[in-house]
């Protein structure tokens, strides 16, 4: 009897249970409003920024296909300013650490797709990274 017990909690366990690219593609979904950007450049000098935006991540219903995302942010480093402004699509993939972007607004045709890394994400943080074309890393913290 004990053993038909088992076999049906771990059934049940097994069956119930999302996997991590569906559990955070829901985590993502909505919009953050940023509270930090670092840049890191190649022999690895940090500087953060004085930053306000948001990004939006729609809710995905077929996991099959990338989801649309926005992203404003204005940011001002102690070397220089300004603003980004993309749209386009995004996938979770790696078991939920990474998700690849697909910018849909570039003038670059090669700088339209790079590969995020999700650091950190909760129902209330997230914290992603990217390095650039240049070699630069950047980090942005985001909170809901």
């Amino acid at each position: 009897m004990r053993k038909i017990v088992f076999l049906f909690i771990i059934l049940l366990a097994t069956f119930t249970s999302c996997d991590k690219v569906t559990q955070t593609e829901r985590n993502l979904a909505g919009e953050w409003q940023i509270v930090s950007y670092k840049q890191m450049d190649t022999e690895g000098l940090s500087e953060y920024a004085v930053v306000n935006g948001y990004i939006k991540f729609e809710t995905c219903t077929d996991a099959s296909i990338a989801c649309p995302y926005a992203i404003s942010i204005h940011y001002n480093f102690p070397s220089s300013s300004g603003n980004t402004t993309e749209n386009g699509t995004y996938e979770v993939i790696e078991k939920g650490k990474f998700m690849n972007i697909q910018k849909s607004n570039s003038p670059d045709p090669s700088a339209a797709t790079y590969r995020c890394r999700i650091l950190t994400e909760t129902k209330t943080d997230l914290e992603l990274e990217f390095s650039d074309a240049g070699g630069n890393i950047h980090t942005y913290i985001f909170n809901r």
